[in-house]
């Protein structure tokens, strides 16, 4: 805005290009195809034989919830949909090496889908694990999809690498292409740096590691980096299916909503978790806005009785107690 005031005729063609997330035609169109999807799929879940049973589950969650937790739901919920959910079982990966070795694992077990959304991939001796893993399933017959960003992963795109995983089945894709096409018709800043894995639609991954070593070579100055990746089983790796099914059909036009269920629900497992994907067609300033929330009621958590209880009870999330973990997960695109 400052260069609009500076030099008032330049200034306000450059932040139309690069102050404002303007989206393609084509694109703009396929998100509300995605946003209709989504109501349609929220209607088809009120009207089927389990609300019953889910506006049940919901009730209990903001039970347990205190009341600065779900009001931070709620926000979230507002922005894209998904409401916390109960019954999952909830693991922290800081470094590369053990997070890419349990990914491979999980990928050798898998015996429907893997799908794989990523912002950087390189092939490294950290991720090659998952390499492996996905050549291998993709040649037993398991459904193997890859989505990397177009710019964060282009020297990869273009790497024997890339060709070997195409070679043995896996259906690998550029998510927003660059090019002259590109630049003339849509931001070419504008990248999807989720960091997503579902397999079978049970177990999901999602947090900060790109698909390369804690080195990170293309940005070798700024190592180690500092990451932390969760592994989630439960319903709440539905939600992140839904996330990878909608970025997929935005590159692809395949329709892979059959493949979003209900995910299993287990008593055993009782952490409470809520995904919150963002990107240029949720409102401005989303993300911002519920990372402000967060920083709020957490600092006035601090003089409530909500704190208080949280110190008797251990358990803390988002700056105030519950009986059972909750974890807002954050993508964005």
């Amino acid at each position: 805005m400052l260069v609009c005031v500076i030099v008032p005729f330049i200034g306000p063609s450059v932040y139309w290009f690069l102050g404002k997330p303007w989206l393609s035609a084509r694109r703009a169109k396929a998100y509300r195809q995605v946003a209709q999807e989504r109501a349609e799929a929220r209607r088809r879940e009120a009207s089927s034989g389990g609300a019953l049973a889910r506006r049940v589950m919901g009730h209990e969650i903001r039970e347990v919830l205190c009341a600065e937790q779900r009001h931070l739901a709620a926000q979230a919920a507002t922005i894209a949909g998904d409401e916390p959910v109960g019954g999952n079982e909830i693991a922290v990966f800081e470094e590369a090496d053990e997070l890419f070795e349990a990914v491979a694992r999980d990928i050798d077990a898998a015996d429907k889908h893997v799908h794989v959304l990523y912002y950087i991939a390189l092939d490294d001796e950290a991720s090659r694990p998952v390499f492996r893993a996905l050549e291998a399933a993709a040649r037993r017959g398991v459904r193997c999809r890859m989505l990397l960003d177009a710019l964060g992963s282009r020297p990869f795109l273009a790497s024997p690498r890339a060709a070997e995983l195409r070679a043995a089945g896996v259906e690998l894709v550029e998510a927003l292409p660059v090019g002259f096409l590109r630049r003339r018709f849509g931001r070419i800043d504008l990248r999807n740096h989720r960091k997503i894995i579902v397999i079978d639609g049970a177990i999901g991954y999602v947090g900060s590691h790109n698909l390369a070593a804690r080195e990170f070579k293309v940005k070798a100055r700024y190592s180690p980096w500092i990451d932390a990746t969760m592994r989630v089983i439960g319903p709440v790796a539905n939600d992140l299916q839904k996330v990878f099914a909608e970025d997929w059909y935005l590159e692809t036009d395949e329709e892979l909503w059959s493949l979003v269920g209900e995910g299993p629900v287990s008593e055993a497992r009782p952490a409470i978790a809520q995904v919150l994907a963002t990107g240029p067609a949720t409102y401005e300033s989303a993300m911002p806005q519920m990372i402000l929330s967060m920083v709020h009621a957490r600092v006035a958590s601090s003089s409530t009785d909500c704190s208080r209880r949280a110190s008797r009870s251990g358990s803390t999330a988002a700056g105030c107690c519950t009986r059972r973990p909750w974890s807002p997960m954050d993508r964005r695109a």
